[in-house]
């Protein structure tokens, strides 16, 4: 509990006075005060001083004998209501200084009676006159009033005051009194003791029998950059420790109560502060953490560190900057630079900015201060860093540039200036720079590939630009080179690895970028690339029959895939936006190309790779190569078929020698590209033909396929069974009902699907399954699920999958029609059959 709450509560049994305040009775009041004990009682003297600092003493005397004790102290008296009330005035409401000091006067008689006095006197007088309190053991203390001719009765006290404060105590003879005689020869009373170590840092002189005890300031000989703190409130001092934590001694009213230590986040200080804020605990021995206390360390201790720094590093001299006292001052600026959104006086920044603490770039003497190292421009100032040595890095900047350490951060030169340049970077941009110009100068290559290596070449131009495309059977990586002035100022390979044979040589007036290692972006080199794109396809498609099969099918996957278009925009250099907006322009082009095949048909794919879909790449079963546009004629004749990866290839190779008109593909490496051309449905339709039943001939030997005698043999799709008719009794002949084709009740199947009003079916080669103008959905009946569907066209399932597959195909053309509630009631009208089959 502290004091302030101790004195609350002992008011809260009082009376209220016609004054208006609540005051306690004499016997009450000295009932409670006697539960307000020190520490040690020989502390008293303490209490005694505190009261002599609150009623303005100019010096207190002390004699301090075995079994007596004297104080006299001048400055302001009490009177007669004040000692007359002596313990009630203790617990009075009021928190002026001179309640304080009778506070302070009754806990002292207090604590003293715990030691047996034979008698304490009270006495306080003034010009006019004072009064005198005696309190004995079991008498009852009565005060009385002293006329203005009476002095102070001093019995040790030897002093030439005339007015002021006087506390005499005496003891009971003890024999303890023996013992205490030649303590007090050695200077080991208690009240001795107490009085040098707590009392010993006051600012009033304190005397005890004729010595002096105060010893000044209380700071030691290391503080340095010594400031006096000054407030409504407190009085200290307080210097730099440089090697040290935050060690703040707190007095209260000229008494030592407690040495509060801190870690330095910012620099060691040590202060001494007499503060009149605090709130004690009962024993008076420790503050209170309260607000008050958390206003002394947070702001006034921390106002006289952030000022006493600022004059430490005002008089700094050169010669203790140089060395380490550089390095300490640099993390100094750096911590504190730390706590910038805690600290309210920015004045220690600004002698820093003023002081040279740092090297130039260039490790130079003399040291140089942040403000030689600002340039104005215009209405701003700024700052040039570097973090590692340069003698560079001034002719860059055209001005002084601070060598920074790595851990100062950007944010710490942003306090002096309104922009920090740093400069490292650029400097080993311009070291690497040298360094690369230093070999291109030495090295030279020609503006297009030897004749001998690539015998296929094809040149564009534009401008001052030209570049040189050479094409060779090998399998060499392919290369992009950049030649400026007769040398390579770039060259390497094309980032899309798989496609190999190609070299590409740029030359011409070419602009290098900073790092002189490959051409700076330009408009012109974005239009000779975008002019090379538009003519790499042809090229490449022309001579593609003298690449070697697997590296032709490698640059078809990469072509057909858009992988090879990614990497060429990075690889030739076209700015990002110009890239953008031409594969834009590709998308709204009414025309599809090889770059922009989204909506084109396999017809349409086989057309633009024009000589490429010429060429023999694909082996069939039998190992006879067939080309893309072989193979087109074939699906669109409905003659070819996909074998799987796994299972029994004797049956697919007897199968493909028996029907030498039907193609039979295992597409392992080149499925993507079929893919790509084609379309998954029309892949995946072309390997989901899977019958149930069939037999061929292997060795002279007729082997029977399905129920796993041999995996996913292709058969000619078979209709389904016909229900045989059961016999019903003669009844009344019905009208005669119009029979609909086949493609008729498929099409009912099929509308509701796919929310068309208008489907036909078409005859002929099946580019793919179904096409549209946006009016008309045409199915053509050749393509194997369309054929399957039309071989059963009363299997729902089977009309079902044509219109997944439809819709699969026709997604981007009518992408705002819903399909999806129709085919969720299609599926469940399947399966209701099968479901109640299961139930019953």
């Amino acid at each position: 509990m502290t004091t302030t709450d101790w004195l609350e509560k002992a008011r809260g049994v009082g009376r209220l006075e016609a004054r208006g305040e609540f005051r306690l009775d004499a016997e009450r009041a000295k009932e409670k005060m006697a539960r307000f004990q020190l520490v040690d009682p020989h502390r008293y003297v303490l209490e005694l001083v505190k009261a002599a600092h609150l009623l303005e003493a100019s010096v207190i005397e002390f004699v301090i004998d075995a079994d007596e004790m004297e104080v006299f102290f001048d400055g302001q008296t009490l009177d007669f209501e004040e000692v007359s009330d002596f313990y009630s005035a203790a617990f009075s409401a009021r928190t002026d200084d001179r309640q304080r000091a009778v506070r302070h006067l009754a806990i002292a008689v207090n604590a003293a009676q715990a030691l047996g006095p034979r008698e304490i006197v009270l006495e306080s007088i003034a010009a006019r006159g004072g009064c005198r309190l005696v309190l004995g053991r079991g008498v009852e203390p009565v005060p009385v009033r002293l006329g203005p001719e009476i002095t102070p009765g001093l019995v040790k006290i030897s002093s030439a005051l005339a007015v002021g404060t006087r506390v005499y105590l005496r003891q009971r003879m003890q024999t303890r009194h023996i013992m205490q005689f030649f303590d007090k020869l050695k200077g080991r009373l208690n009240e001795t003791l107490a009085l040098e170590e707590r009392a010993r840092y006051a600012t009033i002189p304190i005397v005890v029998n004729g010595v002096d005890i105060t010893r000044g300031s209380g700071l030691s000989d290391k503080a340095l950059a010594v400031v006096e703190i000054a407030t409504s409130h407190e009085r200290g001092r307080l210097g730099i420790a440089v090697d040290g934590n935050m060690q703040i001694k707190v007095l209260q009213h000229g008494v030592f109560i407690d040495t509060q230590v801190f870690t330095a986040d910012v620099v060691g200080v040590e202060a001494i502060v007499d503060s009149c804020r605090l709130t004690t605990n009962l024993s008076q021995s420790a503050f209170v953490q309260d607000e008050a206390w958390q206003m002394l360390h947070g702001g006034v201790v921390q106002e006289a560190m952030w000022r006493s720094l600022e004059l430490y590093v005002a008089n700094l001299s050169l010669l203790e900057i140089f060395g380490e006292g550089q390095l300490w001052l640099r993390q100094l600026v750096l911590r504190a630079h730390a706590r910038t959104d805690r600290v309210a006086d920015h004045g220690f920044f600004t002698r820093v900015a003023m002081t040279p603490i740092y090297q130039q770039a260039d490790k130079s003497m003399p040291l140089i201060a942040i403000a030689a190292a600002t340039q104005r421009i215009g209405q701003n100032t700024r700052i040039h860093i570097c973090r590692r040595p340069s003698k560079e890095a001034e002719a860059l900047a055209g001005a002084p540039v601070i060598l920074s350490d790595l851990h100062e951060p950007t944010a710490l030169f942003l306090r002096f200036a309104d922009e920090v340049v740093d400069l490292t970077e650029r400097i080993e941009v311009h070291r690497q720079a040298l360094n690369n110009k230093a070999k291109w100068a030495s090295s030279s290559r020609d503006a297009a590939p030897p004749r001998n290596w690539s015998p296929h070449q094809m040149a564009l131009d534009h401008g001052e630009l030209r570049v040189v495309v050479g094409l060779n059977g090998s399998g060499a990586h392919s290369t992009v080179i950049f030649v400026k002035e007769g040398g390579p100022l770039k060259s390497g390979h094309l980032s899309e690895q798989s496609s190999r044979g190609l070299s590409f040589i740029f030359s011409g007036k070419l602009a290098a970028n900073e790092l002189f290692d490959g051409p700076a972006h330009c408009a012109e080199l974005s239009v000779l690339g975008l002019a090379l794109l538009d003519a790499l396809p042809r090229f490449v498609n022309e001579h593609l029959q003298y690449m070697k099969k697997s590296y032709a099918l490698d640059y078809l996957r990469a072509l057909l895939n858009g992988r090879l278009l990614r990497c060429l925009g990075s690889d030739f250099h076209i700015e990002a936006i110009v890239f953008a907006a031409w594969q834009l322009a590709l998308r709204s082009a009414s025309q599809p190309s090889l770059w922009n095949r989204d909506d084109a048909t396999a017809a349409e794919t086989i057309e633009l790779l024009g000589p490429a879909a010429d060429v023999a790449l694909f082996p069939d079963l039998r190992g006879v190569d067939h080309s893309l546009r072989q193979i087109h004629e074939h699906i669109a004749d409905n003659r070819c078929i996909l074998v799987p990866e796994s299972g029994d290839l004797r049956a697919w190779r007897s199968m493909s020698e028996q029907n030498t008109q039907t193609l039979y593909i295992q597409p392992r490496v080149s499925l993507s590209i079929l893919e790509n051309v084609f379309g998954k449905p029309t892949i995946a339709a072309l390997q989901s033909v899977m019958p149930s039943k069939s037999s061929v001939t292997i060795n002279g030997q007729v082997v029977t396929g399905g129920n796993g005698q041999f995996r996913g043999e292709p058969q000619v799709p078979q209709p389904s069974p016909k229900p045989v008719a059961s016999p019903k009794p003669a009844a009344t002949p019905k009208p005669v009902e119009t029979r609909m084709s086949d493609e008729e009740r498929l099409r009912a199947h099929i509308e509701p699907l796919l929310n068309a009003t208008v489907i036909r079916f078409k005859s002929g080669p099946a580019p793919a399954i179904a096409a549209t103008d946006g009016q008309v959905i045409t199915l053509f009946a050749e393509h194997p699920v369309v054929a399957h569907a039309l071989a059963r066209p009363d299997d729902r399932f089977a009309a079902h999958m044509v219109a997944v597959a439809a819709r699969g195909a026709l997604r981007p053309y009518l992408k705002d029609i819903a399909w999806g509630a129709a085919h969720r009631a299609q599926i469940s009208d399947i399966l209701n059959p099968s479901n109640e089959r299961r139930n019953t």
